[in-house]
């Protein structure tokens, strides 16, 4: 079979995926994944927002709007779901809910940033109906989402995971930490990254505030945490940007 042949049987074989939540992060993300879904000739994205007219980029890259949030795991193998907080998630997931046993085999990606209470609430409502649910929360800013650059912990059942790799490194991530099989897990790690960061700009403050009253130029200090600590090695520049 020749080169051709082989990217239609591809195309052919993928995996439907979608997006539910287009806000900075949600739509940085989503564009990347249309972009790669074009580039392989895999099916185009569905999408859905409350506000569908944010999706107008991503409809010109081809992605295809869909007037419910259900409507996106109805019609989807994989969905991402990125939405502002807990309210709004419960909310999204109790529509998804309304799908019942057509959730079987279905696997959801939740990139919000939530408690991981939440999280396991939403996990063991939508597992009964047999969807994999994975806690995907991610560290970055809107620019570096952008890029393709932010870095995201996963945790859920194994095989939901191996099956989502493919979208993640080198699509919307440079990088991916597994935290475990369940959901919540991945949640707890984004809550201690965030007081880690608490911690480190908390001491990075208190670091200038000693070297002002020593008298030693800011500029020095500044070249001494990028030299020791080294950007994107615990940098509060680094560390402090979250979704």
């Amino acid at each position: 079979m020749d080169s051709t042949g082989a990217s239609q049987t591809s195309a052919e074989t993928a995996l439907s995926v979608g997006w539910i939540g287009l806000g900075s992060m949600g739509l940085a993300m989503a564009m990347n994944v249309q972009k790669h879904l074009k580039a392989t000739g895999a099916p185009s994205l569905h999408y859905w927002n409350r506000t569908i007219s944010k999706g107008k980029e991503l409809g010109e890259l081809g992605g295809i709007a869909c007037e419910h949030a259900a409507d996106v795991p109805r019609q989807c193998d994989i969905t991402f779901i990125s939405l502002s907080d807990d309210k709004t998630l419960t909310h999204i997931a109790n529509s998804i809910a309304t799908l019942g046993p057509s959730l079987s085999g279905k696997i959801l990606v939740d990139t919000t940033t939530v408690h991981p209470s939440t999280t396991t609430a939403i996990s063991t409502q939508l597992s009964a109906l047999g969807a994999s649910y994975i806690g995907a929360p991610v560290f970055g800013s809107t620019p570096v989402a952008a890029a393709g650059q932010v870095l995201i912990a996963i945790a859920g059942p194994e095989p939901a995971l191996s099956t989502i790799a493919p979208l993640l490194r080198g699509v919307i991530a440079r990088g991916v930490l597994r935290a475990g099989p369940d959901p919540a897990q991945a949640l707890l790690l984004k809550t201690t990254s965030n007081m880690l960061t608490a911690g480190l700009t908390y001491l990075v403050a208190e670091a200038h505030t000693l070297a002002e009253k020593s008298g030693l130029p800011a500029s020095v200090l500044e070249d001494l945490i990028e030299q020791n600590l080294g950007r994107g090695r615990g940098a509060p520049e680094q560390l402090g940007a979250r979704d």
